[in-house]
């Protein structure tokens, strides 16, 4: 067996933790997945594999009463010039074919499954915002959602944010402009950073109010690169609702 067949061999046994990665981070927190260098996805997959095939193995073994012949396993993965050893090995592989395809294929979408209930789990409780081991590297959506207000030894909490206001300051052609607005949505570059924000209900306002009169922008939705941006002031917005009282005037009585 060459060290080809043992590569092909730990690809496999590493999909079901790169299928867990894969959907753990997911939705607005998929960039962390795919800027990854091969050696982090390897660590990222490593571990979760080990845990989700010691789980199986242990579920198969009492339930099917079914256990894993471990030195089959090491010859597979270490790779062995023995005629016998060879022999035997794929001897047991033909024989138990259609046990490892059935295990693979229930296992890689059960790895999915529980990443995305691991996410779930994690973001329900805020185990991300209370543990800095847990959080995800997208920085930008705690800081734009208001979610970094639910850091620890942080004031208030996101639940009370209705709306996220943004100044930015940005270089133009005109000279340095602050457009402030709601902000709309964001969209990350390659290595996580931000790359476009984008806001709606924008006002703008030059640095030099002799250059030009400032005025409110026409539009639903500007579009501001990260490259002009010089600097950003978010303030987190509560909606209080006022309860109006009508008083009655006293009525005549006759």
């Amino acid at each position: 067996m060459n060290i080809a067949f043992s590569t092909i061999l730990v690809f496999i046994l590493l999909l079901p933790g790169a299928s867990f990665s894969r959907f753990y981070y997911s939705a607005e927190f998929s960039k962390q997945y795919f800027k990854s260098s091969p050696y982090e996805l390897f660590i990222a997959a490593l571990i979760p594999s080990l845990i989700l095939h010691f789980i199986a193995l242990l579920f198969i073994r009492y339930a099917f009463h079914y256990t894993i012949d471990i030195e089959i396993l090491g010859l597979l993965l270490a790779g062995s010039n023995n005629h016998d050893d060879i022999l035997r090995t794929f001897k047991a592989i033909e024989e138990n074919l259609p046990r490892i395809v059935s295990y693979h294929f229930c296992l890689i979408p059960f790895a999915a499954l529980v990443g995305v209930l691991g996410r779930f789990f994690v973001r329900k409780f805020k185990l991300d915002r209370r543990f800095a081991l847990l959080r995800f590297q997208n920085e930008w959506h705690y800081i734009i959602s208001g979610e970094i207000l639910d850091y620890p030894g942080k004031p208030g909490g996101s639940e009370e944010i209705d709306f996220v206001y943004a100044d930015a300051m940005v270089n133009t052609a005109e000279g340095s402009v602050i457009y402030s607005g709601i902000v709309y949505d964001y969209v990350l570059s390659k290595n996580g950073g931000l790359d476009r924000l984008y806001l709606s209900q924008v006002k703008r306002r030059f640095l030099n109010p002799g250059k030009m009169k400032d005025y409110d922008l026409q539009g639903q939705v500007l579009s501001i690169s990260n490259e002009n941006i010089v600097n950003l002031h978010f303030t987190y917005y509560e909606i209080q609702k006022i309860e109006s009282s009508k008083t009655q005037e006293p009525s005549d009585t006759a």
